[in-house]
């Protein structure tokens, strides 16, 4: 079960495991048949045909697709055995099914072709903040998992256009997940996105694969979405530390139970680095006992737009406190905001913020903290996940229009990009075309390092 704990936070924990995995794998080799787009192919779409779409709220109909399957999702043997389909070569997996699926699997597709995804989270997240517990996260990951399977399946025995529906249904999968309001969520929707990827790759080798280059053409820039994640992650941070926002002066013992909550902040920091991260709760008292500390915080507090006569009546612990929290929360802005930007552009912003040195006035202790929760490193992991699927789709794309020009001219490879029969788009991690290159008959294809995985792509030509 997901705890929010903050994205930011578990992003770390959750996700280097993931890129640590994905690392193993980062050279693709495939083999390829020249394929022209027919007017079958034409007609393929890794978008949900608007004549499938229904009226509701996709994540309902997500969680009814558990009801009586306790056993298929949830059994240890049963969940063993589908895990092990996923790395079987496709010539034993066809051996082993003919076809899989039910009616609990095309729930899982009517879900994905819903009109609406509402999570109705927000209210939650504002009252428990980091202590939400999010478990229909985990559950979609279950879901994503089955489709991948039965897709695989379909792959193995060729029936194409059912593997293209379940690409599209794990597509659309992520892209419902990532519309939940936590950045975690939309780290599980790269994670269905992915499954998909993977799927696709499987299928465009396959010897007698259609050529996919219109759906890919059609396919939109960062499906995977952050942007109602964001502004509720600025708002978490408040959410779960109500008593350090108060801005209404304490009574000295109010001012005195602060020293614990900063210490459990510095605990829930400790994720974010493998430094060692200064208790709050003993630092400020003895920040307490220094006169120009305490006159320093109350000028940035009033510069920050307190009101004056307010700080005067508030206890040193909470003056103190409510500046150190200004801090954390500045520095968590200025970080959160490049997030919006291209990859690019987003680097470079999460570079210069690294470069940034804090007011001489402003404690050590809280310098620190607020660098460790800002999660600079975190936040570039997000956005490298999200980057990904935006390269491999690219990549994808290329390999089909590589598919069709040879199939448009027999013999004869293509030495570089402009040689391509069909346009191709640029690296969304750097904005500038792929590398491409031709070594003994071998294409190798490949992105910019998006840390800390480079997928290189390499493509023979079966003859």
């Amino acid at each position: 079960m997901f705890r929010s704990g903050s994205a930011l936070m578990l992003c770390l924990l959750v996700v280097s495991p993931v890129l640590a995995q994905e690392e193993d794998r980062s050279t693709v080799k495939m083999s390829i048949t020249p394929k022209k787009v027919t007017p079958v192919s034409l007609r393929y779409s890794l978008l949900p045909d608007a004549k499938d779409l229904t009226p509701g709220n996709a994540v309902q109909h997500y969680l009814k697709c558990f009801s009586e399957q306790n056993n298929f999702y949830f059994k240890k043997e049963v969940v063993e055995e589908r895990q092990k389909d996923l790395e079987l070569p496709l010539a034993e997996l066809k051996k082993k099914y003919k076809t899989v699926g039910g009616k609990h699997l095309t729930r899982i597709d009517d879900a994905a072709r819903k009109d609406q995804c509402d999570w109705q989270m927000t209210e939650t997240l504002k009252a428990d903040g980091f202590n939400t517990l999010l478990p229909e996260i985990q559950q979609m990951r279950l879901l994503s998992y089955v489709i991948k399977w039965r897709m695989r399946v379909e792959i193995a025995n060729g029936e194409y256009d059912q593997a293209i529906y379940s690409a599209t249904t794990l597509l659309c999968l992520g892209k419902h997940v990532s519309e939940h309001p936590t950045l975690i969520a939309t780290l599980v929707g790269c994670s269905c996105a992915q499954m998909a990827i993977d799927g696709l790759i499987e299928l465009i080798s396959q010897p007698d694969a259609p050529n996919l280059y219109s759906a890919l053409t059609a396919f939109p820039n960062q499906w995977i979405d952050f942007r109602k994640a964001l502004p509720v992650e600025q708002m978490m941070f408040g959410a779960s530390y109500k008593a350090i926002h108060n801005e209404t002066p304490m009574t000295e013992e109010q001012a005195n139970n602060l020293k614990k909550t900063l210490t459990e902040i510095g605990t829930s920091a400790q994720f974010m680095t493998k430094e060692k991260v200064p208790d709050l709760g003993d630092w400020i008292v003895n920040q307490s006992k220094n006169a120009d500390a305490v006159t320093a915080a109350k000028k940035r507090l009033v510069e920050g737009g307190i009101c004056e006569a307010n700080i005067k009546k508030m206890p040193v612990y909470q003056v103190l406190t409510l500046d150190a929290v200004k801090i954390i929360e500045e520095t968590r802005l200025r970080t959160l905001r490049w997030f919006y930007l291209p990859y690019p552009d987003a680097m470079k912003g999460l570079a210069y913020e690294s470069k940034q040195t804090f007011e001489k006035t402003i404690p050590t202790e809280v310098q620190m903290l607020a660098k460790f929760l800002a999660g600079g490193d975190s936040i570039s992991n997000i956005k490298s996940a999200h980057t990904r699927i935006d390269q491999q789709i690219q990549t994808l794309r290329m390999i089909e229009a590589l598919r069709l020009t040879l199939a448009e001219n027999p013999g004869k490879m293509p030495s570089k990009l402009d040689e391509l029969s069909v346009p191709t788009s640029n690296d969304p991690a750097t904005g500038t075309p792929f590398e491409y290159n031709v070594k003994d008959g071998v294409v190798l294809i490949q992105g910019k390092n998006i840390r800390p995985i480079r997928y290189k792509f390499e493509i023979t030509i079966r003859k």
